[in-house]
């Protein structure tokens, strides 16, 4: 019944295999050992991890300063690389969103 905004708030640090709390732990100056194939695995915000190992060798990064600058740049890069629609909403708008952005994609 807790939030997990709330819980992520109070972490000194986030393990993560592929789920949106590493979004949030991002969007809240965590920093965020990521395990799984996640679109924002290779942003310097992460460390990508193979193995459990990664984690016992990363004291630099658990020392790296996260700047706000860099958080912004972050998600102005996902907001420019995103398009309209939600990927289960089968709504004729929503479908039209998606037809005019695939075609967008396709086109370039």
């Amino acid at each position: 019944m807790i939030n997990n905004y709330e819980v992520i708030k109070k972490c000194k640090f986030l393990i993560t295999i592929n789920s949106k709390a590493g979004y949030e732990g991002i969007l809240l100056k965590k920093h965020i050992f990521s395990f799984g194939d996640s679109y924002y695995k290779k942003s310097n915000l992460v460390k990508y991890c193979e193995n459990i190992e990664d984690i016992h060798s990363s004291k630099e990064y658990l020392n790296k300063k996260i700047y706000e600058k860099e958080i912004i740049n972050f998600f102005n890069n996902i907001k420019t690389k995103s398009f309209k629609g939600s990927l289960y909403d089968l709504n004729f708008d929503n479908i039209n969103h998606f037809k005019k952005s695939i075609e967008n994609i396709t086109n370039d």
